[in-house]
């Protein structure tokens, strides 16, 4: 009778954490937006269409931002220009996390950077971007976010979703970053 009773006092605490987790999950789970595909997805891309590049975003405190993950020039520092990752992602996917990307765009091979972007000239990739998808996992660090945006402990790692939208995390290409600001000073489009 003993050991009965520690194990439904064991397994009724334990049921009624998963119970609640479960609910916690399902009420926090948003829409899709933006599907990322698999590793080995972007990879047949790349060996089978010309003009994708895979890259990864660099974590540290300086360079270009990216480097080729993939090729030829696998390490070799790569410098975004145009529809670029982060002109639609917030700093949440940069920071401490490593995505990769697959970039369609236009190489302009090596490119000297000057004295005003890094301080010294150097010499890396140039890719103007066309577009890009976002290769699984998805990583998310929330650790640096700002005041007025929310956190979360689980996030979906096969796509972006409504939450990211919602907290200024990803934007559709051309939105303005506050729009609010724009009808408030009246600005035409």
């Amino acid at each position: 009778m003993f050991k009965i009773r520690h194990c439904v006092l064991i397994a009724l605490p334990l049921l009624v954490g998963i119970a609640v987790l479960g609910v916690y999950l399902r009420q926090t789970s948003y829409a899709p937006v933006l599907f990322g595909i698999s590793p080995d997805e972007a990879r047949k891309i790349y060996d089978s269409q010309a003009g994708w590049f895979i890259v990864e975003n660099d974590l540290g405190a300086t360079g270009l931002g990216y480097s080729i993950a993939c090729g030829a020039n696998e390490g070799a520092d790569v410098y975004l220009t145009g529809r670029c990752p982060e002109m639609q992602l917030s700093r949440t996917f940069f920071l401490s996390k490593q995505n990769s990307f697959l970039v369609k765009g236009i190489e302009h091979n090596i490119h000297n950077i000057g004295v005003e972007l890094l301080g010294d000239l150097c010499n890396a990739y140039t890719v103007e971007c066309e577009e890009w998808l976002i290769i699984t996992p998805i990583e998310r660090d929330y650790q640096y976010s700002s005041k007025s945006q929310k956190e979360r402990w689980f996030y979906p790692k096969e796509y972006i979703d409504e939450f990211d939208v919602k907290n200024w995390d990803f934007r559709e290409y051309g939105t303005p970053l506050f729009p609010e600001l724009r009808s408030w000073r009246n600005y035409d489009d």
